[in-house]
């Protein structure tokens, strides 16, 4: 009997699990705001919640976004007390490279972590007391990102408003894309820059021409001495993620060239050389790859 009873529970489970895959899928999406862009998920995921009200068909669930675009800002102000036809959490997705943020209270880091980007705009928005727009379609449907703490943990939330919102102050949410309030709109790209600056500082990356040459001179020395390909590795981490943030892949090809080049002194090593350019000729091929999904791992 228990036996029995053991295998209708497994099937129960089973079956539990198979509807979960089938129908709760996460919704998996980008969120970008001018050349900066990130992989996330939302949860709940909004087809299931927020598409029969988009759509009237709750078959056609392929009109809900997978690119999330910020067209602009606003004051947090200016939406308090406006309603939402449905709130989702913005998590990073879990194959993209994620980094520990600090609650902005300072001292103790949330056991939150996020992606450089989402650092970011969290921080930007948080620190300016603003909100991040987001337009769903061309019929009136729009989003707000805001960045929400509670104790210890942070996360962006993203509320999807009613169809033609009104914005007190301002008007229907449709007049920000005709240009109506340009101010409003751009006042925090210069911050989300700021942002973008500090965070890019803080992990020693820099784009001027002398701090580049710099970098890829350590790659080179890290490169020519087997005992330091620890340290190699590090450093073209940080290209990669450089790379990303500023979507420039050619300085990838830059950093891959100079490991080619340092790998012809390992040529006539014999077979431990040979060992070594296995190595160098796997990390060159990675590099290529602007990818953020997995980590920098060459066996």
């Amino acid at each position: 009997q228990k036996k029995k009873q053991k295998q209708v529970t497994l099937r129960l489970k089973e079956t539990f699990d198979q509807l979960v895959r089938s129908h709760f899928r996460p919704y998996q999406g980008i969120l970008c705001c001018g050349h900066l862009r990130t992989r996330l998920q939302l949860h709940p995921n909004p087809i299931t919640s927020f598409i029969p009200t988009l759509t009237n068909n709750v078959e056609d669930p392929s009109l809900f976004p997978s690119m999330l675009s910020i067209i602009g800002f606003l004051p947090a102000v200016r939406v308090v007390g406006l309603p939402a036809t449905s709130i989702h959490v913005v998590l990073p997705d879990p194959l993209s490279q994620s980094d520990t943020l600090t609650h902005p209270q300072g001292g103790t880091q949330s056991l939150r972590r996020v992606n450089p980007f989402c650092y970011m705009l969290f921080e930007a928005l948080n620190r300016e007391s603003a909100c991040a727009v987001v337009r769903l379609d061309g019929a009136g449907w729009y989003a707000v990102v805001q960045p929400h703490s509670e104790k210890k943990n942070v996360a962006l939330v993203l509320s999807v408003l009613p169809r033609n919102s009104f914005v007190p102050g301002i008007g229907p949410m449709s007049c920000l894309i005709r240009g109506k309030e340009p101010n409003l709109l751009l006042q925090m790209h210069q911050k989300l820059e700021d942002a973008s600056s500090e965070f890019i500082e803080h992990h020693h990356f820099s784009l001027s021409k002398e701090g580049l040459e710099v970098q890829l001179k350590k790659v080179c020395e890290y490169a020519s001495d087997p005992e330091k390909f620890d340290l190699l590795l590090d450093k073209c981490e940080h290209f990669r993620h450089l790379a990303f943030l500023h979507l420039c892949p050619q300085l990838l090809l830059s950093v891959a060239n100079v490991v080619k080049h340092v790998m012809k002194q390992y040529e006539n090593k014999g077979e431990n050389g040979q060992h070594i350019i296995a190595f160098l000729t796997k990390l060159i091929s990675k590099l290529k790859e602007l990818n953020l999904d997995q980590p920098l791992v060459v066996d």
